[in-house]
């Protein structure tokens, strides 16, 4: 979409596909459309499969088919874009379009310049980190998913506590209501009709720690080999994974869907909701599985057990302790009273805290402080 209409704030993202950063904005796309703030979202490489239905609400995105051999032309472009459409604050999410959103802010001398840290991001080298503490000078705030990423901002980067804000994920709570006609519907197109289903969404990375999720997988099946672990997403460690499904005779029990972007109804064809990650900053699929009224189990990393306290709205277990995950599995297939009572929980406390309308407002407060200090 091409408009040369002024934008009060642009949001920076590498694509909008199905990835976590992603989907947050996307949930916030609704509220903001409805918003008196005039919005647009410019993808630092590629539209993504969220792009056609965010535009289809009236918020104008651009692509800037960003590669790193052409990085001064793309902060160029991105300048123009800025300067262009009167750009007073621009929102940038993930480290590259933070990188490449702050540069070109800086040559459009946009009035305000916001990153937005949706990860622990330890995977930075120490130029990273440098660029990042010299370009808190000139950045107006970093704002963190969780308390976790905040300590690691302070401490790996320098950032002082006054450019820091906490704001949590966001999730439309109403895509995620479904009544017992989509949850069976699902499970029959799945074949899954009279399984105990258990499934997990997100990137098939290490962080993950999916591997132990199979190895979960195992150890249950052999006491309940009417259960069904499904793995949604995709990722470049999927063919090892499949690997190991295969050498621990995982191949009926373990299915792999690969991306897909009706997450409300497979949530909705769970029994069960499963995080086994070795690292985290706060996974938007826990609070998807949360909105969606699903018992949870997780482990304790990141921003996870501050988002889950165990026993009242989800069990929370040491990250790849394999025994302790299943023994939370057994506990839970066993117990109908607590697995509802986990699941009512959960979703009151999603809808309190990270429904999007509410998380837009504290954005938006947050935008008005700063434009008033401007």
């Amino acid at each position: 979409m091409t408009t040369t209409a002024q934008l009060d704030v642009l949001h920076l993202i590498g694509t909008l596909s199905a990835g976590g950063a992603e989907r947050n904005l996307y949930y916030l796309a609704s509220p903001m459309a409805a918003s008196k703030y005039r919005y647009g979202i410019a993808c630092l490489v590629r539209r993504g499969e969220l792009a056609s239905s965010i535009e289809a609400m009236g918020i104008p995105i651009f692509e800037l088919g960003y590669r790193r051999r052409r990085t001064a032309l793309t902060v160029i472009e991105l300048a123009r874009l800025l300067r262009r459409h009167r750009v007073r604050i621009l929102h940038t999410h993930l480290f590259e379009s933070g990188l490449i959103g702050r540069l070109a802010a800086w040559l459009a001398r946009t009035p305000v310049i916001i990153t937005h840290e949706h990860g622990k991001t330890l995977w930075k080298r120490w130029y990273h980190r440098a660029f990042e503490r010299l370009a808190i000078h000139a950045t107006d705030l970093r704002i963190v998913v969780s308390k976790d990423i905040m300590v690691l901002r302070r401490q790996l980067e320098g950032t002082p506590a006054s450019k820091l804000r906490l704001v949590y994920n966001a999730v439309d709570p109403d895509p995620f209501v479904k009544g017992e006609d989509a949850r069976v519907a699902k499970r029959e197109e799945l074949g899954l009709v009279d399984k105990f289903v258990i499934g997990t969404v997100g990137r098939l990375i290490e962080a993950k720690g999916l591997d132990i999720m199979l190895e979960v997988a195992r150890e249950v099946t052999r006491s309940y080999p009417a259960v069904r672990f499904l793995i949604i997403g995709d990722g470049p460690l999927r063919p090892d994974l499949e690997r190991l499904r295969f050498t621990l005779g995982l191949e009926e029990t373990v299915i792999f869907l690969g991306k897909r972007t009706d997450i409300p109804e497979l949530m909705a064809a769970m029994d069960l909701y499963m995080i086994t990650s070795r690292r985290e900053g706060l996974p938007l699929s826990l609070i998807e599985a949360m909105m969606a009224a699903k018992p949870i189990i997780a482990t304790s990393v990141g921003g996870i057990p501050e988002t889950l306290t165990d026993h009242d709205d989800g069990i929370v277990v040491p990250s790849g302790e394999v025994q302790s995950l299943a023994k939370a599995v057994f506990e839970l297939a066993d117990d109908p009273r607590l697995r509802e009572h986990l699941a009512r929980s959960a979703r009151k406390k999603a809808v309190e805290r990270y429904s999007a309308p509410g998380v837009l407002a504290q954005l938006e407060a947050i935008y008005e402080d700063l434009l008033r200090g401007r």
